[in-house]
């Protein structure tokens, strides 16, 4: 239990390291740990847990931020797709990942999508925090 827990929290440490280059503009760096992290996470929790998606996501935001569009396409979709199996439909993560979903697509001029997906994230959002809550008014802004 104690190799899993700290293996877990070398592959949190990855993820987190990742995240911070991506929003520094060092894609080139953050790709490759954000790989690792969830190539960690897949072999300590497989699909089918919540730390998996996260990377799934930092992995759509990175190639989002790069303008990979169909290459973050891809990871947004499994992040979503394995928040929703994990954590069911009303999840605040699941809300997030709709909601990077709907800024690649309005990146990406696919109006409709974008407008699908930030739909969905804010029913989530006034569902579970109510309309007044700041992860509904930045994704009613987006």
């Amino acid at each position: 239990v104690y190799k899993r827990q700290t293996q877990s929290t070398g592959a949190t440490a990855v993820n987190g390291l990742a995240v911070i280059l991506r929003l520094l503009g060092r894609y080139n760096e953050a790709e490759p740990l954000l790989q690792r992290a969830l190539l960690l996470r897949k072999n300590l929790f497989s699909d089918n847990h919540s730390d998996t998606a996260e990377s799934l996501n930092a992995l759509g935001s990175l190639y989002r931020d790069m303008a990979q569009y169909p290459k973050s396409e891809e990871y947004f979709n499994n992040a979503i797709d394995l928040r929703e199996r994990v954590l069911g439909h009303y999840h605040p993560d699941l809300a997030q990942s709709l909601s990077n979903i709907g800024g690649l697509y309005r990146d990406w001029n696919k109006f409709k999508e974008a407008h699908t997906a930030y739909k969905r994230a804010l029913q989530i959002y006034s569902q579970i925090y109510g309309e007044k809550h700041p992860c509904y008014a930045q994704t009613l802004n987006s």
